[in-house]
């Protein structure tokens, strides 16, 4: 290999790996957090933990290699351009082509490492990491069951627990209605329980301890047959596979290796069964790995005209390729999977159009031409207005006019060099920031296209779910982009000795970064904005969406829809319709119980019931009092008024959860808990992080200025790799802490301010120990 050939590696590697780090890490951020709390909240092993990482990575590899080739050509050629390297090999006499040798040697082991991944180790890694994720899921089935929600996902049984305590084993104050004979259901209270869960005979069960069982006949026409038995210990077996994913033993077309494609294919082509999925499958194994090889035939004309730009132009215009590449195989695919055009053109059209685009890109840049100017002259051609707007443009001319001169006013701060620094950051900013959520717009898209296909949802379902789930990404991606802009900016600021020549003229290294940090803290301001006017509507748009495309029981968050809610106090409703236009009931139950003890102290039943005034109607109605345990009272009373402090309204107040609730809101409800004598030790942590997150982009600044003048002349992937290092750090470390801080082993406001805290101050230090 000659020196070039090793020179032009040299230069492409060192990006490409950069953008795998960047882009294997933002599909796995999320993931971070879920498994920080899988491991400390919900008692799964450290191998558990790992395995699942270790199987999740090869899929995730598979689909960043090919896009981190195309990042590594634009950037790595890019800077070549931008520092004339590539216009001092021409004038050495060194064609375009000889760069093609070094560009295919790196673009085919591109697409040596891509088909390993695609053909043999993603298919496997994914079926093993379903497996894992089936067994962790079976033995925290019961984290599903959360405190004050009537889970009704156990066939015939609606579970209603008081409260669950920090380490989950056991419920306090159990509720159950079970309607296995729905003309004689029993009404189950018990002071404690459990879920347990026999995993090798695949049995669950619901243990019971000090409780009393309520049961009638609903087809008696005598309400009086009401029967009471009390127990010490009670087990119910249940069935609970709709808590556990559905594992089959046969895999699914997108599991099996292209050897058990091609083996299925040969099995059903006899029986003259459909292949058209399985032929969509192989060649989609063949194509994405082959994408290196067109991102390279595209790479190196587009990253030498890249000149202006330089590194960032060449990672945005990446993102862009790779977007109209994704978005073209996924629209291939769905029309194949129709039947409307064959898989091989379905699956090969986005790479053949790319191929073809390079090649012509390819021979206009070896000509020295500009392929743009080309279709520029060609387009002068055509008679009519736009020939006449193209000539202009260029002739570049310029028509004259009036200059008016304003009046110059002077501005302390920010001033003309607050100015310069603040454009520098905000132009990485927006860049990083984009960038990022178009990468999560592709990663979304594909995680979501296999649901809709299976489904036979339309696609322009999952555009709406990207839509509505986009803020909620760009909330957490926007300190990662604040540390990318910070590091990038001031790291290009020192190799270009700006810094230097800053430092020179009298200003301190404090002054140079105040408008970075000011603006900082004002992204920081938007965060909090964003978290309570944007994301809680967002978020119940995009859950309902994605329950939509996957197929499930869309959540319902208005107690309108729901047959049973608790009510103000110790009081339980139920109730088979409510019309919120003639607030009226119809066959309304109401259970009052003591909340110390947790048994019935009261139980109304009514066929209907309707709001008068400031009262509740009741027609046709029997109540039945207890005191310890035993009936006390009985009445059948043909109508009747009583005074509930819930009012027709509040049937229809919508219910949120805690992140889809303003800060004030989350406070409320944490207090009312706590009156209550409710656990809400998960609630006062999220409610802390409330205070807590929006300032990270903040703390991610201060703690990248000290970096960044430390970097010195390394440049901007210097920075950027530095930046993607801190950001997993922290990732990780406030999974960690939040996870402490839900089992109590740290208080609420430590759990979620340590990150901060522990950031902050070797940030600071940093910051106030670097020569300036």
């Amino acid at each position: 290999m000659r020196l070039l050939d090793r020179y032009i590696l040299k230069e492409v590697v060192a990006p490409c790996f950069l953008g795998f780090v960047v882009y294997t890490f933002t599909m796995v951020m999320d993931q971070i957090l879920n498994l920080s709390e899988l491991l400390v909240r919900k008692g799964a092993t450290l191998s558990d933990v790992a395995h699942i990482l270790l199987y999740f990575l090869p899929g995730i590899t598979a689909f960043t290699l090919p896009m981190s080739v195309l990042v590594g050509l634009l950037i790595g050629l890019g800077r070549l351009s931008t520092d004339m390297e590539i216009v001092a090999m021409r004038a050495s006499g060194i064609s375009l082509y000889r760069l093609l040798r070094p560009v295919v040697l790196f673009c085919g082991a591109g697409w040596l490492l891509s088909s390993g991944l695609s053909l043999y180790l993603a298919p496997w890694s994914n079926y093993r990491l379903m497996q894992i994720l089936y067994r962790v899921a079976f033995t925290q089935a019961k984290e599903q069951i959360k405190p004050r929600v009537f889970n009704e996902s156990i066939p015939n049984y609606v579970i209603y627990i008081q409260d669950i305590p920090a380490t989950g084993e056991s419920w306090k104050g159990v509720f159950i209605c079970e309607t296995q004979k729905p003309e004689n259901p029993r009404i189950i209270l018990a002071r404690e329980g459990r879920f347990q869960i026999n995993m090798e005979k695949r049995q669950a069960y619901v243990e019971l301890k000090d409780g009393i069982t309520h049961s009638f006949s609903r087809s008696s026409t005598n309400p009086e047959n009401y029967e009471m038995t009390k127990f010490e210990s009670s087990a119910e077996e249940v069935d609970a596979s709709s808590l556990f994913p559905q594992v089959e033993v046969q895999k699914r077309d997108r599991e099996k290796d292209i050897r058990e494609l091609f083996s299925s294919i040969r099995e059903r082509e006899p029986k003259r069964e459909p292949t058209r999925s399985l032929w969509i499958e192989v060649h989609k194994k063949f194509a994405l790995p082959f994408s290196c090889i067109v991102f390279g035939l595209l790479g190196l004309p587009l990253g030498i005209v890249n000149k202006k730009g330089g590194k960032s132009t060449g990672f945005v215009l990446s993102i862009g390729i790779i977007l109209y590449y994704y978005i073209l195989i996924t629209t291939g695919e769905k029309f194949a999977e129709e039947g409307k055009i064959a898989p091989f053109l379905a699956i090969w059209a986005a790479n053949i159009t790319l191929a073809v685009a390079g090649l012509i890109f390819l021979v206009h840049s070896a000509r020295e031409r500009s392929f743009w100017g080309f279709l520029r002259r060609r387009a002068a051609e055509v008679p009519g207005p736009a020939a006449a707007t193209l000539r202009r443009a260029a002739s570049n001319g310029r028509s004259g006019g009036i200059v008016l001169r304003v009046p110059r006013i002077f501005i302390k701060f920010p001033n003309i060099l607050d100015r310069y620094i603040l454009r520098r950051f905000g132009f990485i900013f927006a860049m990083t920031f984009s960038s990022l959520a178009m990468l999560f717009a592709i990663i979304t898209f594909f995680e979501l296209i296999d649901d809709a296909l299976d489904n036979h949802k339309p696609l322009y379902l999952i555009l709406k779910y990207i839509y509505y789930y986009l803020p909620q990404m760009l909330f957490y991606m926007q300190p990662v982009a604040v540390l990318i802009a910070t590091l990038v900016a001031f790291g290009l600021l020192s190799k270009t000795s700006e810094v230097t020549a800053m430092k020179a003229c009298g200003l301190s290294l404090y002054r140079i970064s105040l408008p970075v940090i000011l603006a900082a803290a004002t992204l920081s301001g938007a965060a909090f904005y964003i978290q309570d006017y944007v994301l809680p509507r967002a978020n119940r748009k995009a859950n309902a969406l994605r329950n939509e495309i996957q197929n499930r029981p869309v959540q319902t968050y208005y107690q309108l829809n729901r047959t049973w809610m608790r009510g103000l106090g110790n009081r339980i409703f139920n109730y088979n319709y409510y019309d919120s236009e003639r607030e009226r009931f119809n066959q309304l139950s109401v259970f009052d119980f003591d909340p110390e003890e947790f048994t019935l102290v009261r139980r109304i039943s009514a066929v209907n019931a309707s709001w008068r005034g400031n009262q509740w109607l009741l027609d046709k109605v029997w109540t039945r009092e207890f005191k310890k345990g035993q009936t006390s009272g009985f009445k059948i009373i043909p109508r009747m008024t009583i005074d509930l402090p819930e009012t027709p309204g509040y049937f229809f107040k919508e219910q949120k959860m805690p992140d889809q609730m303003k800060y004030l809101e989350l406070k409320n409800y944490v207090s009312e808990l706590a009156l209550s004598g409710f656990d809400t030790v998960k609630f006062r942590v999220q409610l802390a992080q409330k205070l807590s997150f929006p300032l990270v982009s903040l703390i991610m600044a201060i703690l990248a200025v000290p970096f960044s003048f430390m970097m010195g002349r390394r440049g901007a992937l210097y920075g950027i790799g530095v930046s993607v290092g801190l950001a997993m750090v922290f990732w990780g470390t406030l999974g960690v802490f939040r996870s402490l801080g839900y089992v109590q082993v740290l208080p609420s406001f430590l759990a979620a301010w340590s990150p901060n805290i522990i950031f902050a101050i070797v940030g600071l230090y940093m910051l106030f120990t670097v020569k300036t």
